[in-house]
């Protein structure tokens, strides 16, 4: 029961009890609601993880526009989440929401999940997406594009992924000479040369 009252210890606390039982409700949520999605707007930051939570095992198409809000959020566990209930969706809506996420999140942990994410999909249409990675002034950023465009199967992919070779940061230059294929040699000279 909540009861409202002009005084301020007792809303909070109605509040807090009020966010407590929606976070509940989202964590144990087995199917779909207009109410489960109107969670993932909520102000409380545990009652959203909850709700992106949920729909990493009930699929809605209705949730995905508010899951692609999640996600393009700087509050990093629930961006996480609802990057993967778009996958899950597995809808192409979804999809283009986490295609967005990689260009223009501001976090660049969500930026970095949903690149991993996309590259799961070995769709090498978005090589160009994840070509976005190289600018971002987050080294473990950088390196989850590096990781990304490996997994995509195409020689666009490879010739972007050489592109970090010349970033400072060791680890992603390492990243980038394990993914090169020692077949093709433009890769393996340009490898060569960025060591010179």
């Amino acid at each position: 029961d909540i009861h409202f009252s002009n005084d301020p210890a007792t809303a909070v606390a109605a509040t807090a009890d009020d966010s407590a039982a929606k976070a509940q409700m989202a964590a144990q949520a087995t199917a779909t609601s207009p109410e489960l999605v109107a969670l993932l707007s909520e102000r409380n930051p545990l009652v959203r993880l909850n709700a992106a939570d949920a729909f990493t095992r009930i699929k809605d198409p209705a949730a995905v526009d508010a899951l692609a809000t999640v996600s393009m959020s700087m509050d990093s566990s629930a961006a996480e989440r609802a990057l993967h209930a778009l996958a899950f969706q597995g809808t192409d809506t979804a999809t283009a929401a986490i295609r967005r996420t990689v260009r223009m999140a501001l976090s660049g942990h969500s930026r970095a999940v949903a690149a991993l994410l996309l590259a799961e999909g070995k769709d090498p249409k978005t090589a160009g997406d994840l070509a976005t990675m190289l600018a971002h002034r987050d080294w473990q950023t950088r390196l989850a594009g590096v990781r990304a465009l490996g997994k995509l199967p195409n020689r666009e992919a490879a010739i972007i992924r050489l592109a970090f070779l010349a970033q400072e940061n060791p680890e992603i230059k390492l990243a980038v000479t394990e993914g090169i294929d020692p077949n093709d040699e433009p890769q393996v000279r340009r490898l060569l040369w960025s060591v010179v």
